[in-house]
């Protein structure tokens, strides 16, 4: 039961980080002028660490989550089909390259990046009914590929400070971390 509620307490907690990163980077002015819609992304640091952290189906709700609640906060439900779109199929991709186990977290974000932005190109392209923003693409391929690389580096360093094992909650996990903290297993006294 304690496991449950914490790994409830923590997408609680990764949702609401997710929400507040995308608020605070939708108030702030576009970094390319002539693309005001293209953003760094920085709550996909959360994404990309909770795929890990926390399981697959905890990321994709905090991923359907903060598209939802972002697209009425916005009230722009239209900015929904984008993110929504663009983040499940970023989402997917990224759990097939962990699962394929031969690229580095900032090569998996990279790749992710440039993915989301290829997706909502053709969404933008779908709503438009012209081909014409695709003349982005190469743009936002370089930069999704940089500011990818940025974000899987947090996420590798988030990951580094933060051990996996610690939302397990498993003996095995648990006799780990107090090894690695030098205490006693049983021991439940206040440290203090």
């Amino acid at each position: 039961m304690k496991n449950n509620s914490v790994k409830l307490t923590t997408t609680a907690i990764f949702l609401a980080l997710a929400i507040l990163l995308s608020i605070v980077e939708n108030s702030l002015p576009p970094l390319i002028p002539f693309m005001p819609y293209a953003k760094v992304g920085i709550a996909n640091i959360v994404i990309l660490t909770s795929i890990l952290l926390l399981g697959k189906g905890e990321a994709y709700l905090i991923v359907v989550m903060r598209c939802v609640i972002n697209a009425i906060y916005q009230g722009n439900i239209s900015a929904f089909a984008f993110s929504f779109t663009a983040g499940t199929v970023s989402y997917i991709v990224s759990v097939a390259l962990l699962s394929l186990k031969a690229f580095s977290l900032v090569g998996i974000s990279s790749i992710s990046a440039i993915t989301h932005n290829f997706v909502q190109v053709a969404v933008a392209s779908l709503f438009t009914g012209s081909a014409a923003v695709f003349a982005y693409l190469p743009y936002l391929t370089l930069i999704g590929g940089a500011v990818g690389a940025f974000i899987g580096a947090i996420s590798h360093y988030i990951i580094k400070k933060y051990p996996i094992e610690t939302l397990n909650g498993s003996a095995d996990a648990k006799k780990k971390n107090n090894a690695d903290n030098k205490t006693d297993v049983n021991d439940t006294s206040d440290p203090a």
